[in-house]
């Protein structure tokens, strides 16, 4: 619009030439649903193979150890804290001393 005002009167468009026709307004609105419909996929796509990730990580170190669990929250931040209480576990060897 701003260079519009800086050419000669006889070269200006009207303000009418700026107005977005309903076909065009339908044309954007459907290419801009179809880029938030694919960046929507990605993230799901992203999401769900992180959580497999996660799933297999769960798998390899957590699963195998049959030990009592406590999960232990902090008092003034949002941290946890896995604790697992290994005496009780069969997998450690106890002394016989």
């Amino acid at each position: 619009m701003s260079r519009n005002s800086e050419l000669p009167r006889h070269l200006q468009l009207g303000p009418e030439s700026f107005q977005t026709t309903d076909f065009v307004y339908a044309e954007l609105e459907e290419e801009s649903n179809l880029r938030l419909l694919a960046i929507r996929r990605e993230g799901e796509k992203r999401a769900a193979e992180a959580e497999c990730a996660l799933e297999k990580i769960r798998n390899r170190f957590f699963a195998p150890v049959e030990a009592a669990r406590a999960v232990v929250k902090g008092i003034r931040c949002d941290a946890e804290l896995l604790v697992l209480d290994l005496q009780s576990c069969n997998c450690v060897k106890q002394s016989d001393a």
